[in-house]
């Protein structure tokens, strides 16, 4: 999928929310292993400042995988 959008995966963020009926820690492992930043979220708050720093790291001057 990084590919194909043409972005590094250390770029990307994924973030799932707990689901007691399904086993979420496989979907964020799996993104892990590509390299991939990724969070099991307890909620809106906590998935939006999620969201907020991944946002503000990319941003950074000190990003090597910053497109400009």
């Amino acid at each position: 999928m990084c590919a194909r959008l043409e972005v590094h995966p250390a770029d990307c963020l994924f973030t799932d929310d707990y689901d007691v009926d399904i086993d979420v820690d496989v979907d964020v492992e799996a993104a892990r292993a590509t390299g991939m930043q990724a969070h099991l979220s307890a909620g809106k708050e906590q998935t939006v400042a999620r969201i907020a720093a991944h946002l503000d790291g990319a941003a950074s001057p000190d990003n090597p995988h910053e497109a400009g």
